[in-house]
């Protein structure tokens, strides 16, 4: 029976993967290094407070694809009750950059030794700007795009549920809530881009293999509120002794992905990806780039001692 719930999450990741297909708004490919990033109920789920850094680069080669660097802190209080994050965050695509910071908040329940469930709420504000002079259009008349930097600002509200065990972690959450509307406006341009929900379903787990290896199956699925269209991570990681970790993935329809991290003296822990791609706009780019560093406080001297315990946090 103590597994039911286990198996209940897994299979509710499967059903919102069995409608979905497409690019959404966040995306990393190892996605397990920091949880936090798809689900605010991950913050403080760890026995140690976490800072982290993260840089991605997408199809590299490719004039205006998305750049993505993240810089966050989270930790638990009140005997692992509460959890506390924050994320600053800088996103550009294109014309157009996005900044702005969450916060998250996450109680968390005790359901038995060492397994616990929260409940987590992200509010956000973004800036979002546009400059017209990184665009080209086919009529050199056309007035509409403004040819100097236009910015609105907006609020962001995410939730998520996450659990956690000695061996299972995984959750839903849910980003764009109240679909915030970014509205740009001055002479030349009157804009409104309605933010759309989108959905985030994440399972995986450590299974030890021997008395140094352990693998880590996982998978991530995203998708939008309509349920049509949406996207699904498949990733496989082998750990040596809780220091090396190795894998490879596979997003649907569009990339290979491999993967490589560093656990060094159980305070710090650096992370690489690099995603092949399989479509079309493989013929333009060499592949996409992601290092995340990590840095721990830890107190706990029973971790300190186990550093496997780092690659299922």
């Amino acid at each position: 029976m103590r597994k039911i719930y286990q198996y209940i999450l897994v299979l509710a990741v499967i059903v919102i993967a069995a409608k979905a297909d497409a690019q959404q708004t966040i995306r990393y490919s190892n996605y397990l290094f920091n949880k936090t990033i798809l689900n605010p109920a991950a913050a403080g789920s760890n026995e140690y407070i976490e800072v982290m850094g993260s840089y991605r680069k997408q199809w590299t080669g490719v004039e205006g694809a998305p750049q993505t660097a993240f810089l966050s802190v989270d930790g638990p209080l009140l005997d692992r009750r509460l959890g506390l994050g924050l994320q600053l965050i800088s996103d550009q695509i294109g014309a157009q950059s996005n900044v702005g910071a969450v916060a998250s908040i996450a109680p968390r329940v005790r359901l038995a030794r060492d397994k616990f469930l929260s409940v987590g709420v992200g509010i956000g504000y973004f800036n979002s700007t546009i400059n017209g002079s990184k665009l080209t259009y086919d009529n050199q008349q056309e007035t509409i795009i403004p040819s100097v930097n236009q910015s609105a600002s907006i609020f962001d509200v995410k939730a998520g549920v996450y659990y956690k065990d000695k061996y299972w972690f995984g959750g839903v959450s849910a980003f764009n809530l109240i679909e915030p509307k970014i509205k740009y406006s001055s002479d030349k341009l009157t804009q409104g881009d309605v933010q759309a929900r989108h959905y985030y379903a994440m399972a995986g787990r450590m299974i030890p293999l021997s008395k140094t290896f352990d693998i880590i199956p996982s998978v991530l699925y995203k998708t939008t509120e309509d349920f049509d269209r949406g996207q699904f991570d498949f990733n496989a990681k082998l750990v040596y002794n809780g220091m090396f970790g190795f894998g490879v993935g596979y997003r649907n329809k569009e990339s290979l992905v491999f993967l490589a991290e560093l656990q060094l003296k159980s305070v710090l822990k650096i992370g690489y990806a690099y995603d092949y791609t399989t479509t079309d706009i493989s013929n333009y780019t060499s592949g996409s780039h992601e290092i995340m560093v990590a840095y721990r406080i830890i107190q706990n001297k029973r971790i300190l001692a186990n550093p496997r315990y780092f690659f299922n946090n």
